[in-house]
């Protein structure tokens, strides 16, 4: 059985005296780059680092624990259950959010706002085969908050493409860079664009790139958002075996079905 690595990247000393039973110490403490929240210490490592082609690796935020109401062992034992065979693992929360939008793009603009469209931006210019528009996201591609645990294939595949988001802001000179650089909205405070297109990176390379073998760790076993769309959890588990019918099948009727009541959703939380 391959080794299994989980780090939890710390903020603060408070994070680092506190970190769960299993998980390794990620220092960003410093935090010299808070505009890219967990990318940063993600790339740091990932740069810094030999990684062990035998080996798995996990950088997760000190919420994952509480988020997905999993511990380090939960973590270890599905991946020992999936032998090995796979190259990432995923851990997503948030079951209402993945499975009652068409896909994680469509999820990010409803909430933050300009998602929809530098995805589009990225995606077409790094001539991905995805229409923001039209595909769909569902269970078993959808990563939520980076909480995955991947071999050392994904992470090298995972760090080219958000690297190539990462250059693009930091440049700052296209529209699209204009856009990733611009605040919206988090809640009651305000983040930039790219932290929330960088969070889709992995969902992106998953859906773009079927010879990279993921195994989902079972979604509706995880809580929900905080979110009004918490109270249809019926009619996200029906949801997502529509996307995942279609994703499979390519029969356009589970297509058009998910979308007649994903509409018929948004109408209904529109005029609460």
């Amino acid at each position: 059985m391959r080794r299994t690595k989980l780090y939890q990247i710390c903020y603060s000393e408070e994070t680092a005296a506190n970190i769960p039973e299993g998980f390794l110490f990620l220092d960003n403490i410093a935090n010299p780059r808070p505009d890219w929240r967990e990318y940063w210490p993600i790339r740091e490592f990932l740069f810094s680092n030999e990684m062990d082609d035998s080996a798995y690796y996990g950088f997760l935020s000190p919420k994952f624990c509480s988020k997905t109401g999993l511990s380090s062992k939960d973590v270890v034992e599905f991946i020992s259950q999936g032998g090995g065979r796979h190259d990432v693992y995923t851990f997503s929360p948030f079951w209402d959010l993945a499975a009652l939008f068409l896909n994680v793009y469509e999820q990010a603009d409803f909430f933050h706002g300009d998602l929809k469209l530098a995805s589009r931006m990225f995606i077409e210019k790094q001539h991905l085969n995805i229409n923001v528009d039209t595909c769909v996201t569902h269970s078993q591609n959808t990563v939520f908050c980076n909480y995955m645990v991947g071999n050392s294939k994904f992470w090298k595949a995972w760090l080219n493409l958000a690297e190539k988001l990462y250059l693009e802001a930091e440049e700052g000179e296209s529209d699209l860079a204009k856009i990733l650089n611009r605040d919206t909205n988090y809640g009651e405070s305000r983040l930039p664009v790219k932290i929330f297109l960088m969070e889709r990176i992995a969902t992106t390379l998953l859906v773009s790139d079927r010879m990279l073998s993921n195994k989902a760790y079972d979604t509706f076993l995880m809580p929900s958002s905080a979110t009004p769309f918490n109270e249809f959890r019926s009619l996200a588990i029906a949801s997502d075996a529509l996307k995942l019918s279609y994703d499979y099948t390519g029969n356009h009727s589970y297509f058009n079905e998910f979308g007649q009541r994903r509409n018929e959703l948004l109408r209904l939380l529109a005029g609460q």
